[in-house]
């Protein structure tokens, strides 16, 4: 875990968010399911800026959940203990100008506005962390550490 620093976001990250949100809801408006808009609402995410990773914890403490600011790309086996004691890993980096509609790396987009609001479905949630609790608990081989190593290489490329 890590701080946000939310300081660090410049007016060019913000405007970046807004633009992707607009994107994004306009989208998900005709094809996603009414409870990822509830969800949202329930976390506190806008379009107007990034969200604070802690008035996210806030929001989901509500429904027994958490969340916490992270760099990068996790081990899939520390990413599944968070989900298995539901809490979100939020990756607090920001994609840049140059990957707006896709990154391969994760960041606050795909975290905070991708994964928050379907975790305020509490069906969803229960289900989520019964997932992780259940992954977590597969034997993860030697190779399975290098394919991480090189997913989480490749995702630093940017």
């Amino acid at each position: 875990m890590v701080d946000q620093e939310y300081s660090r976001y410049t007016a060019i990250d913000h405007a970046c968010w807004r633009f992707i949100m607009k994107i994004s809801i306009d989208f998900f408006s005709k094809y996603a399911h009414s409870s990822y808009f509830n969800g949202l609402y329930e976390t506190g995410i806008t379009k107007e800026r990034i969200p604070r990773i802690s008035d996210i914890n806030t929001k989901l403490n509500n429904i027994n959940w958490r969340a916490v600011p992270v760099r990068g790309f996790l081990p899939p086996t520390i990413f599944m203990q968070f989900q298995a004691h539901s809490i979100l890993p939020i990756a607090s980096d920001m994609r840049t100008l140059n990957h707006l509609t896709y990154t391969p790396a994760p960041d606050i987009v795909h975290e905070a506005a991708g994964h928050s609001p379907i975790i305020a479905d509490q069906s969803y949630s229960r289900y989520l962390s019964n997932y992780g609790k259940a992954a977590s608990k597969a034997i993860y081989s030697r190779y399975d550490h290098e394919i991480y190593l090189a997913i989480r290489d490749l995702s630093d490329i940017k």
